[in-house]
């Protein structure tokens, strides 16, 4: 079942597991009417979603043209969407981030 990142106008996001974005939504409702952490401002059917996304799942990877030709520096890219990772000009290296600043991916170090 594919996953969902559901996120409210007042910034309380949750990560659920439903068939479709409207499966999502209703069940990220749910979770919300039952936290009892979460800021909540009046009725929860009230409440506005700001966004519905589904989860994507990526890592970082070394670019095919370096690890073919041997370049010295190995670009790190994104394997969902192919951007490079920043390089730190100090350190001599990519910083792999726990997201893709590009798609958003959620990566596996």
């Amino acid at each position: 079942m594919p996953k969902y990142i559901v996120t409210f106008t007042k910034q309380e996001t949750y990560e659920v597991e439903a068939n479709n974005a409207y499966d999502a939504e209703d069940f990220a409702l749910e979770m919300l009417a039952d936290d009892e952490y979460a800021f909540i401002d009046g009725p929860v059917h009230e409440i506005e979603i700001e966004e519905i996304k589904p989860v994507i799942k990526a890592k970082w990877i070394t670019h095919p043209e370096d690890a073919y030709w041997g370049n010295y520096i190995k670009r790190k890219i994104c394997s969902n969407c192919k951007a490079v990772a920043h390089y730190d000009k100090q350190k001599e290296e990519f910083i792999l981030t726990k997201h893709c600043d590009n798609c958003g991916a959620i990566m596996s170090i």
